[in-house]
C-alpha cells in the first residue's frame, strides 16, 4: 500500500470515528466521501456501503427511522482488500485516532469499570486463520454521554505465543469496526447516584 492509499485509510477511520462519536452528521460524511450505496437492510440495520480502491467501507445506524438524518449511528467498519498489506499499525491508529488502548478495571466514567481487554491474540479470522490478532481501544468522551465509542481492529501477523511479540507489533491492518454502544439503564442509574453522593 502507498502512503497515498494508507492516508486514504486513515482519513476514512477518522470520518467513521467523528460520525460514531456525534462530532459529524452522515451528510458531512456524504460531503466527504460521496454518495453511498445503500441503505441495505440487515435486520434493524441500514447499511450504507462505500467501495474504495484500498477497502471497503460501512456505515450502519440502528434503522429504527427511515430518516437517515434522524437514525442513530451503531457502527462504522472498514475491510481492506485482501490483496493489500497495509503498513498500518495499531500505535499508528491509536495516534492518528486519538484513542485509547482498553485497560480492564479501569474506571470509565468515574463509576463503571471497564470489562474489555486490549489485547486478543490467535483468535483467528473469519476464515479461522490465528496469525490475527485483536487490539481494542475506546474513544475518550465527556463523562455525561449516554454512549461509549469503540474500535476493534483485526491485523494479520504472526501467532508466536506465549508473548505474542509478533502480533503486539503487527502493521498488517485488515479491519476495523468502531461502534457506538448506549449506557444501560442500570448503568445511567448508577452514574446518576454516584454523581449525587460526589
Amino acid at each position: 500500500m502507498t502512503e497515498e492509499q494508507q492516508a486514504r485509510v486513515l482519513q476514512a477511520m477518522q470520518t467513521g470515528l467523528r460520525w460514531a462519536a456525534g462530532e459529524t452528521t452522515f451528510e458531512d460524511v456524504k460531503w466527504i466521501l460521496g454518495n453511498p450505496a445503500g441503505p441495505i437492510k440487515r435486520g434493524i440495520e441500514r447499511v450504507y456501503r462505500y467501495e474504495l480502491v484500498e477497502a471497503t467501507l460501512e456505515f450502519a445506524f440502528d434503522g429504527a427511522q427511515s430518516d437517515s438524518s434522524n437514525q442513530s449511528p451503531r457502527y462504522f467498519q472498514l475491510r481492506v482488500d485482501g490483496g493489500l498489506i497495509t503498513h498500518i499499525s495499531g500505535e499508528d491508529c491509536e495516534t492518528y485516532l486519538g484513542l485509547r488502548p482498553l485497560v480492564y478495571g479501569e474506571l470509565i466514567d468515574g463509576v463503571r469499570k471497564e470489562q474489555g481487554h486490549f489485547l486478543n491474540p490467535g483468535l483467528g479470522d473469519f476464515l479461522g486463520d490465528r496469525n490475527h490478532v485483536g487490539l481494542s481501544y475506546r474513544l475518550p468522551l465527556p463523562a455525561d454521554l449516554l454512549f461509549d465509542v469503540y474500535a476493534d481492529f483485526d491485523f494479520e501477523g504472526r501467532n508466536d505465543p506465549p508473548d505474542y511479540a509478533s502480533l503486539k507489533t503487527a502493521d498488517n491492518l485488515r479491519s476495523v469496526t468502531i461502534t457506538r454502544t448506549y449506557l444501560t439503564q442500570k448503568e445511567l442509574d448508577e452514574r446518576r447516584t454516584a454523581k449525587h453522593w460526589r
